[in-house]
């Protein structure tokens, strides 16, 4: 499938469209991501672009209505709350001078020149993600009779992880942000793959074998996965 991006105006504002075409879809198909907001045309072979835009057009107040429900973006600033594995912190700024930051209680403080304090949050951020992901990985790989190759924290816009054929996995760094099942969930999810390269009945039944509560953490990311995408 190839994508291709248009744009389009809704009430005075222009959106980024991306249209592909799906030799199996039956007919069009219109989505808005729960994940990062994005608007998708899925095209039958036999339907043209014009037909899709036509039909987001007809569809336009339910989009809008989607857009609209998506949450406010909470930037890493001073007295900013943010979910840090499950639990709402404050970020504290207490001093410009030194290079630090850790967890008091419920909140991050945070040592530094105010001008540093976004990218040093996230920077942060990061690197508890990918200390508390290896660990769940390397915990729950031996059930597979398999070995990752190597592991990424990355912004990943349309995904919480993706497993490549070589054995390297990228996982999204916002995972640090949720409950630690699951983040958990999610590494269980693309540990899989290596056994499973697809989304098919015996990929779900080795999730599910491996992770029984999966369907609680599935659950939580589609109810707050927006809100996890609207912070930073």
């Amino acid at each position: 499938m190839v994508s291709k991006c248009k744009y389009i105006k809704l009430q005075n504002r222009s959106y980024q469209i991306n249209i592909k075409k799906d030799k199996r879809a039956k007919r069009i198909i219109l989505k808005v991501s729960n994940i990062d907001g994005n608007i998708s045309i899925t095209l039958p072979k036999y339907e043209s672009e014009k037909e899709g835009l036509k039909f987001l057009l007809k569809n336009q107040e339910w989009v809008l209505k989607q857009l609209n429900s998506f949450p406010k973006k909470v930037p890493f600033k001073n007295l900013s709350e943010i979910p840090y594995m499950g639990k709402m912190h404050k970020i504290i700024h207490l001093s410009k001078s030194g290079n630090l930051i850790y967890i008091y209680k419920n909140q991050i403080v945070f040592f530094g020149k105010k001008e540093n304090l976004s990218k040093n949050i996230k920077s942060w951020l990061y690197g508890k993600a990918k200390n508390e992901i290896i660990k769940l990985a390397n915990s729950n790989v031996s059930y597979l009779g398999k070995k990752y190759n190597k592991i990424y924290i990355k912004d990943l816009k349309s995904s919480w992880g993706i497993c490549g054929p070589s054995g390297n996995i990228s996982f999204s760094w916002r995972l640090i942000l949720a409950p630690k099942h699951v983040m958990e969930y999610i590494v269980v999810h693309e540990l899989c793959h290596l056994v499973e390269f697809n989304h098919g009945k015996e990929f779900w039944q080795l999730v599910t074998a491996i992770f029984p509560q999966r369907d609680l953490s599935q659950n939580w990311l589609k109810i707050n996965g927006v809100k996890l995408h609207m912070i930073g």
